[in-house]
């Protein structure tokens, strides 16, 4: 059964503490690239570089919101693009352990967009990341010595996608996988796996990937695959090399809805 009193809490449970550092310089300027292609690039030392990025992608980033849990945006908050630098104080971490950077974030929105934003919930579909039939194939390891934030060189307590349709994990919680796992299936993920401690493990998922239809004598580019055939493919791919599955089902889902927005002044 889903657990249901930790459904969501992972992504909203930011709380700003007493004393925590604020950004001391803050550009936000028009982009006009007409690019599609947008960058966030946080980095030590409480630094942010968010390139081609929306208003609703910044929403999205400093809330940990994902795409369905966002409504009520302007028109022009999903296609007026910005360029943003900023740099803090201290060495805010910006990973999924303890997100200071993004929630840092969030006083910068309130002074250059103004919006106004309230919370409610609704019952969506879910997934809940329990093990498979056989058990998990996956074991804990010993976390060792890990930078308060994750480097280059020491990337402990890190899971990102390395290449397409691939994710490597550095002495992670699974909890991290399922939050990690809702940006590809578009859905909630609650870790009810019940594995303590952290792991690291290569989830790849490429070759479970499906061609789209084309039609006869056409032949497909090597990196052309079926969007609908994502999802299959990731579930495939957690039962095949980590002994976990997805199940689906339904539950509260804590969304965000903007009831106002304004464009910020250019600086």
């Amino acid at each position: 059964m889903l657990q249901r009193t930790a459904l969501v809490s992972l992504v909203f449970s930011r709380l700003v503490a007493l004393g925590q550092p604020e950004f001391e310089a803050v550009s936000i300027k028009p982009n006009k690239s007409g690019d599609v292609r947008a960058i966030f690039h946080p980095s030590p030392g409480g630094r942010l570089s968010a390139t081609n990025v929306t208003a609703k992608a910044l929403i999205e980033w400093a809330y940990g919101a994902r795409d369905f849990q966002l409504s009520g945006e302007p028109g022009w908050a999903d296609s007026e693009r910005f360029d943003v630098v900023a740099k803090s104080d201290g060495n805010p971490r910006y990973d999924f352990i303890k997100p200071q950077l993004e929630t840092m974030f969030q006083s910068v929105l309130a002074d250059r967009f103004k919006p106004a934003i309230h919370r409610t919930t609704k019952e969506m579909p879910i997934y809940s990341l329990v093990a498979a039939k056989n058990g998990p194939k996956i074991h804990a390891v010993d976390e060792g010595d890990c930078p308060e934030v994750p480097t280059p060189e020491n990337p402990c307590r890190s899971l990102r996608p390395n290449k397409f349709g691939q994710l490597t994990a550095k002495k992670v919680p699974m909890p991290a996988l399922a939050l990690v796992l809702v940006g590809f299936v578009r859905r909630m993920v609650i870790d009810n796996t019940g594995l303590k401690g952290s792991y690291s493990y290569t989830l790849d998922w490429r070759k479970y990937l499906q061609l789209p239809e084309l039609p006869p004598g056409v032949v497909p580019p090597s990196s052309a695959f079926d969007p609908a055939s994502v999802e299959p493919a990731i579930s495939t791919a957690l039962e095949d090399q980590l002994g976990l599955k997805l199940e689906s089902g339904k539950g509260p889902v804590e969304l965000i809805v903007v009831d106002h927005l304004e464009r910020p002044s250019e600086n």
